[in-house]
């Protein structure tokens, strides 16, 4: 259309296309990110269904499941239930019930696994009846990661820890996972640095 367009309206056009672009791009990203997230969740909610919950048996003490998504987390409660056991929700509807629902996990020796979100389940829980963690995906941050393990791995938990990620071969789950691992080393390798250097000072 440029070049039958002349003097100011050709000025005109490419100013109103510079506008436009902006918004278009924003749009395809999030179409882009809401199908990338979408197949992220039915892939975890597939899992969940068929993933052999004997690993959950493989300790004496009690189990914690966790996911990002509260699809993940009910499609982990249904088969965990059909498997034979008898978990406990700490996600969705059931976030209103959450102190109930953490105690009876913690007094009811029977009531096993909890299952949760990572925001659910994740901070101002001391859960060291639990000595296995089952990670049915990654999260994007490192720090959720370390936060969910750490209501497990904590003053007073008795026993070994035993936590256990869910990656999907030849996914972004790949992808997250060694770019954690490269965030993990780079902060270690600063840390080391900065004592390094306050040796010297001293």
């Amino acid at each position: 259309i440029l070049p039958i367009l002349k003097g100011e309206e050709k000025q005109n056009f490419r100013e109103a296309a510079v506008v436009l672009k902006y918004p278009m791009l924003k749009v395809r990203g999030e179409v882009l990110g809401k199908v990338v997230l979408g197949a992220r969740i039915e892939c975890h909610k597939e899992m969940a269904k068929v993933l052999n919950y004997e690993i959950l048996n493989s300790t004496s003490a009690k189990s914690i499941i966790m996911s990002s998504y509260i699809d993940v987390c009910e499609a982990a409660y249904n088969a965990t239930k059909k498997a034979g056991f008898d978990p406990i929700k700490v996600y969705g509807d059931e976030t209103k019930n959450q102190t109930a629902n953490i105690s009876k996990f913690i007094e009811d020796e029977k009531t096993d696994p909890a299952i949760g979100t990572y925001k659910s389940i994740s901070t101002g829980h001391h859960l060291v009846v639990a000595d296995l963690v089952l990670l049915m995906d990654v999260p994007f941050r490192t720090y959720t990661l370390d936060q969910a393990i750490a209501r497990v791995y904590r003053m007073g938990q008795k026993n070994t820890v035993f936590s256990y990620k869910l990656i999907s071969k030849d996914t972004i789950e790949e992808k997250i996972l060694k770019l954690q691992k490269e965030k993990s080393r780079l902060f270690e390798d600063l840390i080391s640095d900065d004592s390094a250097s306050l040796k010297n000072l001293t």
